[in-house]
């Protein structure tokens, strides 16, 4: 994609990605948060996909190489892995929609499922709807 072949600040991350899945991110089998994560990023492939864990918003693979490059937002542990504090959501969706992406925001629910916590897509967030309402509402 363009977006990939123009990267400054996160093109030492390309060289990461993996290139077998929507992703881009290694998944493995063990870990079902991010096998879950994949089957969303499979659904909405055009969109980067924001997954509420805890105190923080994360993505992983493409989205986070995004997040670094057009949001500021730093890597984690340098690797394609990124993210931001609940506080910062709103700042990061506007980073990201003013350059045209739509994301697809996951919230936590309450309920755990096998050890597991359960999340819903709380809204679609675009340059045309770029204010996020759903706030924890999942």
């Amino acid at each position: 994609e363009l977006r990939l072949k123009n990267l400054k600040r996160a093109e030492s991350l390309k060289s990461q990605l993996y290139p077998d899945n929507a992703l881009g991110y290694r998944v493995p089998e063990t870990t079902k948060m991010l096998r879950e994560v994949l089957s969303w990023k499979e659904v909405h492939p055009e969109m980067i996909i924001l997954v509420r864990v805890g105190e923080f918003y994360e993505t992983w693979g493409i989205d986070a190489v995004m997040l670094v490059e057009y949001a500021g937002l730093n890597a984690m542990g340098g690797k394609p892995r990124a993210g931001c504090p609940i506080r910062n959501i709103q700042q990061t969706l506007d980073a990201l929609t003013a350059q045209g992406f739509t994301i697809a925001v996951y919230e936590e629910e309450d309920s755990i499922v096998a050890r597991l916590k359960k999340r819903k897509l709380a809204q679609i967030v675009s340059p045309g709807r770029p204010i996020y309402v759903a706030h924890g509402s999942a």
